[in-house]
């Protein structure tokens, strides 16, 4: 089992089986799927034997699938201890979502005049999807479809170059809403989410709909209002200034 500064067991992260001869792509989906589920939460570690284990492998095998990872910002590494999954930074944090804010009002323009009807009737389907799982409560299920409804929109632009460096912002997006969303968007599985979380299902309705009337200015000023609405979601703590003791008591009856 994976070592894990966190209660939620190794089982939640991994089917508990290991897949003889299993591919280094393999690996690195199975990792990156848990991650992005949430089911590896920004701070566990991953121990290279230990995940060995879970892979049946040898842990050579397993150390350039987590520098892929590390890549894309997903696990730090670091010298003398164990791997971690990333967690992001409140700059690293308004970084993200600034670039994409720089990024998606272009991919989306792209998407309205190049989308075929096809490719919309799948952004639907994608928004159908993701609705579903809000109502099931399956809030990190949830996550991972709102990313693909972006990845879908920038496959339907036609802009490689823009779609790959969105891949990995879209990533890193995930992990800040899971450290970062508020209460009312990190409900745990299993918990029915309040009406304000299916606040970006409703703004990827208007976005296709702006795609399907080929309203490329709406389209590009919804995206924009969308980005802005998720950033100003985020909640970060407060920094506490240390106070020992002595500091605390001084003067108590």
């Amino acid at each position: 089992m994976l070592d894990t500064s966190h209660e939620a067991s190794t089982d939640a992260g991994f089917e508990d089986h290991a897949a003889a001869g299993i591919s280094d792509d393999a690996m690195y989906a199975r990792l990156l799927t848990a991650i992005l589920e949430h089911r590896l939460q920004p701070g566990t570690k991953l121990a290279e034997e230990n995940l060995a284990k879970v892979f049946g492998v040898s842990r050579t095998r397993v150390r350039p699938v987590l520098v892929r990872l590390a890549q894309e910002r997903l696990v730090e590494l670091r010298p003398r201890r164990s791997p971690t999954v990333a967690r992001p930074t409140q700059a690293e944090a308004h970084e993200v979502f600034e670039a994409r804010s720089l990024i998606e009002p272009r991919l989306v323009q792209a998407c309205t005049t190049r989308a075929s009807d096809v490719e919309i009737a799948q952004l639907r389907q994608c928004i159908h999807d993701e609705h579903a799982a809000l109502a099931r409560g399956d809030h990190a299920t949830a996550v991972r479809l709102s990313g693909q409804f972006h990845m879908h929109i920038a496959d339907c632009a036609r802009q490689q170059t823009l779609r790959d460096i969105l891949a990995d912002l879209v990533s890193r997006t995930s992990l800040i809403l899971m450290l970062y969303g508020s209460a009312r968007s990190r409900a745990k599985p299993g918990e029915r989410s309040p009406h304000s979380c299916g606040t970006a299902c409703q703004c990827h309705d208007r976005l296709v709909d702006a795609i399907a009337l080929r309203d490329a200015a709406t389209a590009q000023l919804l995206m924009q209002e969308h980005l802005l609405d998720l950033q100003s979601s985020l909640v970060f703590p407060v920094a506490v200034a240390h106070t020992d003791l002595e500091t605390v008591l001084a003067g108590a009856q």
